[in-house]
């Protein structure tokens, strides 16, 4: 499957350059199953010089796959964020007694987490993490309703710094890329499937819990 992404984008981005690099960080962040990391370590070894110095290594990434695959993602995160803040709340109303969830807490947890600046570095953090599913903290800042201002904020300079790094990354390797996209997709991978079961035994966990305690 991998394979069939790499192969998928080196034609993408071979015939639409910059707005390729666009449209697959709009894409990576909506398809949550799409190993994201790798998208951008392929798109540095294919758009980067890879006889280039460091420093004209450096100014092609930031300009020809920092900005452009930033702006995607803060797009689609934009589109996964206004889905969410919408559609979270009646969700939440209506299945959220099954695991011990009310709208009431939703909103403890949005005035804790946007109290002071902490929450700002942690998204900041999230984003910039290689390894994490980005579509999970866009998810989450939606539920709670973050403020948009702080979201896009965090979302574009977080994952600018990522998307930049990991494009130097695909240049550094060269041509070893391959060996390492599979491995960085499979620990996305079972990243995802972690956090997946997590979600669902804390529901089983919590419908159990308010079962006992309703008798």
């Amino acid at each position: 499957m991998v394979n069939d992404y790499l192969e998928l984008m080196r034609y993408f981005v071979a015939a639409y350059g910059l707005a390729a690099v666009f449209l697959l960080g709009v894409i990576e962040e909506i398809v949550v199953f799409i190993p994201s990391s790798i998208i951008f370590i392929a798109i540095g070894f294919l758009l980067i010089d890879p006889y280039a110095s460091g420093f004209y290594a450096v100014v092609t990434s930031i300009f020809k796959i920092g900005l452009p695959g930033a702006l995607g993602v803060t797009l689609g995160s934009f589109l996964l964020y206004r889905l969410v803040y919408w559609g979270g709340k009646p969700f939440v109303e209506k299945w959220g007694r099954y695991i011990n969830l009310n709208w009431q807490k939703i909103e403890k947890l949005n005035k804790k987490l946007t109290s002071g600046h902490i929450d700002e570095f942690a998204l900041l953090f999230l984003r910039i993490v290689p390894i994490l599913p980005v579509s999970t903290v866009t998810i989450f800042c939606g539920l709670i309703r973050l403020n948009l201002r702080e979201f896009l904020l965090t979302t574009f300079f977080g994952t600018f710094i990522r998307v930049t790094s990991l494009s130097l990354l695909g240049w550094y390797l060269g041509k070893e890329y391959e060996k390492y996209a599979w491995q960085i997709a499979a620990f996305e991978k079972y990243f995802l499937i972690a956090l997946i079961i997590i979600f669902i035994s804390s529901v089983i966990y919590f419908y159990i819990y308010g079962k006992q305690k309703k008798s």
